[in-house]
């Protein structure tokens, strides 16, 4: 395994990554219709958008030992990263997304690409990201690095439905 910044030719594999990921995660936390109709090419599509982004950095996992390129997976996992969406919060960058293959999770994985994610944001005074509230595995995950709940829920739009969200700020302090 590998952990590189993201290139242009990541973006479709980096898009199978997230629809494996977010299908087996939010199984019954979004609505069925919207996890099945995830596009490859759509989501591709807004993943390349990362490289020409000044604002935003990714880093991948690439299955270098050939062990997922037979299920069709050579980026088993990635991080995204950048300036903060959301400005009423009052920080300056945020961690948009992390996703470790389902078959890949409880390996460190995540632990690796969270630690190359915030050796990259040192520079801020702290930092945030969201977490479905009902995604307590992650929410487990993100406490155990260091992150702090604020108690700050926020109500995030996706196309057919409203999710709550949990505002997580590590402080570099």
């Amino acid at each position: 395994m590998k952990v590189r910044k993201m290139i242009a030719a990541d973006a479709k594999d980096m898009a199978k990554l997230h629809i494996a990921t977010w299908r087996a995660t939010y199984n019954n936390i979004m609505p069925v219709e919207f996890l099945a109709n995830l596009s490859v090419e759509k989501m591709s599509k807004n993943l390349e958008k990362i490289i020409v982004s000044e604002d935003i950095t990714a880093y991948v996992v690439e299955d270098t030992g050939g062990q997922c390129l037979n299920s069709g997976y050579s980026i088993v996992g990635d991080i995204i990263v950048g300036k903060a969406r959301d400005d009423e919060l009052g920080y300056s960058h945020e961690i948009f997304a992390l996703n470790i293959l389902p078959t890949h999770q409880k390996q460190g994985l995540g632990k690796v690409l969270l630690n190359k994610a915030l050796e990259n944001l040192a520079f801020c005074d702290k930092i945030y990201l969201k977490v479905v509230l009902e995604n307590y595995n992650a929410r487990n995950f993100y406490e155990k690095q260091g992150f702090v709940n604020t108690e700050k829920i926020i109500k995030s739009n996706f196309s057919s439905f409203i999710l709550k969200e949990c505002v997580y700020e590590y402080n570099f302090l």
